[in-house]
């Protein structure tokens, strides 16, 4: 018995399927398969369930992605009143009323 590995879009099923041998003489050796779960953000390697948070996102590691999954904050978008305008001032994530 051999273990198939199926790579799938982005999963990886491992089975335990019985795989017919290849006649000795079409036997090849490999060597080491290393599969490393986890994703990969900026060269840097997050394992399944890591986390970060940058000024204005949180970035997470999820089971299904080789990829970070990010999300901004979620933010009111002001009602301003008078002269006052939207906008995002450097340093903040969100919008708010600012004279213009």
């Amino acid at each position: 018995m051999r273990i198939a590995i199926f790579c799938l879009a982005s999963f990886v099923l491992l089975t335990m399927d019985a795989i017919p041998a290849l006649p000795v003489a079409e036997q090849e050796e490999v060597g080491e398969v290393t599969i490393e779960l986890g994703c990969m953000q900026d060269g840097v390697h997050y394992e399944i369930g890591e986390s970060y948070e940058s000024t204005c996102e949180y970035c997470f590691c999820g089971p299904f992605s080789a990829n970070m999954t990010c999300m901004g904050p979620l933010c009111d978008i002001p009602i301003c009143v008078n002269d006052m305008v939207v906008k995002t001032l450097p340093g903040n994530c969100c919008p708010s009323c600012e004279m213009p």
